[in-house]
């Protein structure tokens, strides 16, 4: 994505993230049909497999019954949309109406929660039972273990969030994968200088293991950032060189990542090449090491990345593997990396303070909003923003205070990760900052969301409160990934030139 644009008086970089939440009026059901009985053919289903769901029940009323079914891993009835981790696979969106059989695929980022028009009831009915059936389809999303599936039906109409209808649900388990873990290891600041900052961070997944201890060595030539204390991502403790933490065992497939902020030591001559490389045990795994990260002093780097599709799978003879090689080529410093360890969970707004307690401003002109500081499973904080109904030409910002970066001074880039929470209708929005104006309330931000308005990506453009525009666009099949509720991705945005410039941006699934 890239577009063009004149310049600003002052640069800082944050992450916000907007969300809006459709909300749709209860419609009310006269219940003359029954569940009286739910088969289903696998209760055992891999992602992505077709599993036949059987109702029996009996229908008094001359009516069309309309139905929803749905997994949940925490309810065994359909809950009000949206719910956090409801998956739809039969609704409205199913085609055709009026049969059985009928096909139903996980459509869960354009359900409305309306139901599917089932079988009509002829004029003068049959005794009961009747028999609907289901092939649906399990999300190929679904992580390891016990879901519910649940089943509604109504007379006339049915809505996610109906009261008066019939209920019925069984628990599907979904296998765990064969024990895995994976790293990948970047260094941020390729190409430092004496006193530049370079951030060793490590992506991991792993399943059906644990505990996992992941262990790392501060390399030669750069010395971990001051205060030290806030300079190792949470869990890890030091002894000499070596940093190692420790991860609970876990069944389903966790993602996260550890990290050290480090600055170049004085002296270092340019050219010299800091490598650094990690290492994870388990019980089940035993031990793996990651890719070899690369910062060279005084020029740009070289990073190559091999990684195998499918990843930790259990192969059969004349299956096919894929190999990737991925590289990048950059010149960059690293001139700032806030995590927000440093604050406790719970901290608001202008009590934001960057690792070396540098504070935020809070700024709410024409906007209205909190931003909370927030921890994940792993202990890594992060920061929650919510609009309060605002528009998103009004959100609040919330900004380092320094340093101060012109737009018009040069080349920079703008790297942050970005959330839309899981349970958030189709219109759920995240925004990052990349250049703003708190005097003038003139920015540029990158956006992901889970609809194409206005893109899937996108970068967004404030000219003072209520003044909004999309300079650029981008949907899920031009960005080749798909922006998926409940996952974290890295949005960058390089910033070239000097009056014009132009801003270049990406975005990619974390840890990829």
């Amino acid at each position: 994505m890239k577009f063009f644009t004149t310049c600003l008086k002052r640069f800082n970089a944050r992450l916000l993230a907007g969300l809006m939440m459709g909300l749709f009026a209860p419609l009310g059901s006269q219940a003359a049909v029954s569940i009286s009985n739910i088969q289903i053919s696998n209760s055992n289903p891999t992602p992505g497999s077709v599993v036949a769901v059987t109702i029996t029940y009996c229908e008094t009323a001359n009516v069309t019954p309309y139905w929803l079914v749905a997994v949940n891993p925490s309810s065994n009835t359909i809950q009000a949309c949206p719910a956090a981790n409801q998956y739809f696979l039969v609704d409205s969106n199913t085609t055709p109406t009026g049969v059985s059989v009928v096909s139903g695929t996980q459509d869960d980022s354009t359900a409305t929660g309306n139901g599917w028009a089932g079988v009509p009831v002829p004029n003068t009915p049959p005794a009961c039972p009747y028999t609907q059936i289901f092939n649906v389809t399990i999300p190929s999303t679904l992580s390891a273990g016990a879901y519910n599936l649940d089943v509604s039906a109504g007379d006339y109409y049915v809505q996610c969030n109906s009261g008066s209808v019939a209920h019925t649900s069984t628990v599907i388990n979904i296998p765990y994968p064969p024990a895995n873990v994976s790293l990948v290891k970047i260094a941020d600041g390729t190409s430092p200088n004496d006193g530049n900052l370079v951030l060793f961070r490590i992506d991991y997944t792993y399943g059906n293991t644990g505990p996992v201890t992941i262990t790392d060595n501060i390399p030669a030539n750069v010395s971990l950032v001051s205060p030290t204390a806030s300079a190792i991502s949470p869990g890890g403790s030091l002894a000499g060189s070596t940093i190692t933490w420790v991860l609970p065992a876990s069944l389903p497939t966790v993602t996260g990542e550890v990290w050290f902020l480090t600055q170049v030591n004085g002296g270092v001559a340019a050219g010299t090449a800091i490598t650094n490389q990690a290492s994870a045990t388990s019980a089940a795994t035993g031990s793996v090491t990651s890719n070899t990260a690369q910062a060279n002093v005084g020029e740009a780097g070289f990073t190559l990345t091999k990684s195998e599709m499918p990843i930790n799978a259990t192969l059969n003879p004349g299956d096919v593997v894929t190999y990737a090689l991925a590289y990048q080529i950059s010149g960059l410093n690293l001139d700032l990396y806030d995590s927000y360890d440093n604050d406790t969970n719970g901290t608001t707004n202008a009590g934001t303070k960057g690792y070396d307690g540098t504070g935020y401003n809070y700024n709410t002109t024409g906007g209205t909003g909190t931003f909370t500081t927030q921890s994940d499973a792993q202990g890594n904080h992060y920061i929650n923003a919510f609009t309060g109904g605002g528009q998103n030409s009004n959100y609040p910002a919330l900004l380092r205070q320094s340093p101060n970066i012109s737009l018009c001074s040069g080349d920079f880039m703008v790297e942050g990760d970005m959330e839309i929470p899981p349970g958030y209708d189709s219109g759920g929005d995240a925004t990052m900052v990349v250049a703003f104006d708190p005097g003038t309330q003139e920015g540029y931000m990158l956006g992901m969301s889970l609809d194409s308005g206005p893109g899937n990506f996108f970068v967004q453009e404030n000219n003072g409160p209520g003044n909004v525009s999309f300079p650029g666009t981008a949907t899920n099949a031009t960005i080749g990934t798909s922006i998926t509720a409940g996952v974290w991705y890295t949005a960058e945005a390089l910033v070239t030139g000097t009056g014009p410039i132009t801003i270049q941006a990406k975005i990619w699934p974390r840890g990829t």
